[in-house]
């Protein structure tokens, strides 16, 4: 090929190939040119054999891997199409809209902290799509309305502002709203504990020594024994049944001295 492209041996004297092109041609001719024992070289020398053999059996397992995959989706998942894609979401987000901080199990009410309801949101978020003009649900207001009635009036006092829903058009949007809220909801979940304890620290102070009745029984704050009960009367005409008009006669001891006898 140098020698078709020319090379200068001086600076005056160029050395080439300037013939016809016929040995494209005629194997003879090209043989003449070139020589019988022609060889190739490619225009990025080889690297060491060894190496080039990892990257094939790495190219060789990633294409092993894609047709791995390919065929569990054909097989246990199905084609895709836009109709599953669509009930898809439609069911992550209707399972995000039931999701509770109180919820009743077995006839108890059981109610977890907001960090763990957070986590359960986060748990379903990687099933909806990037574009979340295709939800049917915003994740910042279904936390919020997870909440409990009295953690929500405590946010809404601490005057905190919804993020806008209208502006929250990707999946990013959407964890970014929710982490806002759920920082809100932590502090205020923080001041209504520290609230309900002082309450019931209050309760427990004002109560103590007071005297309440349990059963027939009164029972005192203080750890005494209870009050026995009152003595019962011992009458024999206690459980006597009278008749209409008929009076109960009492017995009086008379006071008056006996005679003396003589």
């Amino acid at each position: 090929m140098a020698r078709l492209m020319g090379t200068k041996a001086s600076s005056k004297v160029v050395i080439g190939y300037f013939k016809l092109f016929t040995f494209l041609a005629n194997q003879v001719a090209f043989d003449n040119v070139f020589g019988a024992a022609l060889s190739i070289l490619c225009s990025v020398p080889l690297r060491d054999a060894s190496d080039l053999k990892e990257d094939i059996d790495n190219f060789v397992d990633n294409c092993k891997f894609d047709i791995f995959m390919a065929s569990c989706r054909s097989y246990y998942v199905g084609v895709w199409n836009r109709e599953s894609d669509i009930q898809a979401t439609h069911a992550a987000c209707k399972f995000i809209c039931g999701l509770r901080m109180e919820e009743k199990v077995n006839g108890r009410i059981v109610a977890i902290n907001p960090d763990v309801l957070f986590s359960k949101f986060m748990e379903i978020t990687p099933l909806l799509p990037d574009d979340a003009s295709k939800w049917s649900t915003q994740l910042c207001s279904a936390y919020f309305n997870a909440l409990t009635p009295e953690l929500r009036v405590r946010i809404e006092n601490d005057n905190f502002v919804m993020p806008v829903l209208n502006q929250l058009n990707s999946k990013k949007d959407q964890i970014d709203a929710l982490q806002i809220v759920r920082d809100k909801t932590s502090t205020a979940f923080k001041k209504l504990k520290d609230e309900m304890d002082l309450i019931s620290s209050n309760i427990a102070r004002s109560n103590n020594g007071q005297v309440r009745r349990t059963g027939n029984q009164f029972v005192t704050e203080d750890g005494t024994q209870p009050a026995p009960p009152p003595a019962v009367r011992n009458d024999a005409n206690a459980n006597r049944i009278l008749a209409y008009g008929q009076k109960r006669r009492r017995r009086c001891k008379s006071t008056a001295p006996e005679p003396p006898t003589l």
